[in-house]
This record gives C-alpha cells, sequence and structure tokens, in this order.
C-alpha cells in the first residue's frame, strides 16, 4: 500500500499524465526519457494508471502486458488537436 493509497477513499484510483516524462507536442522535450521510465516513476510514486501517450505502443496486445507488468492501467488516451501548428477557423 502506498501513502496515495491510505490517504484515498477506497474506491478513488489516481493516474498521470506521461507529459511528466515526455511531452506530446514537443517531442525535443523528454525524447531522452525511456517508456520503461515513465511507467516505473508512475508506479514507484502510487500511481494506479497512466494516460495514452506519443511513446506508448498503440497495440492492445502489446500495451496491455506492459502496463501490468507495473501494476498500471490504461486510464486515458490524448489525442492532438494540432492547434499550434496552423491557423483555427471556428468559423466555417
Amino acid at each position: 500500500m502506498t501513502q496515495i493509497d491510505i490517504l484515498l477513499p477506497p474506491d478513488v484510483r489516481l493516474a498521470v499524465s506521461p507529459l511528466s516524462w515526455a511531452n506530446d507536442v514537443l517531442e525535443d522535450l523528454g525524447a531522452d526519457i525511456p517508456l520503461e521510465t515513465c511507467l516505473r516513476d508512475a508506479a514507484d510514486a502510487g500511481y494506479h494508471g497512466v494516460e495514452l501517450g506519443r511513446k506508448f505502443p498503440r497495440n492492445a496486445n502489446t500495451l496491455s502486458p506492459l502496463l501490468a507488468s507495473h501494476g498500471l492501467a490504461l486510464a486515458s488516451g490524448w489525442h492532438s488537436g494540432k492547434l499550434g501548428s496552423g491557423p483555427i477557423n471556428l468559423l466555417s
């Protein structure tokens, strides 16, 4: 049991974004940090899950056992709207 588990109600689980290790948009930020480090750190910190990031395999048969080996679940996904790379046209 981690400190996080002690502080949370029994039905609440916390997850972390891989942006803490590697940025999905600015790929130079965290480019040198392997996915294994992200998963190990998240599990060691007591998180129960992680958000899908650019370094994660997109195949469930590969991703599921990888997360399970660290005791983590997939909490959510992120998809870039690429708002920083072009004009925004809200009215067509």
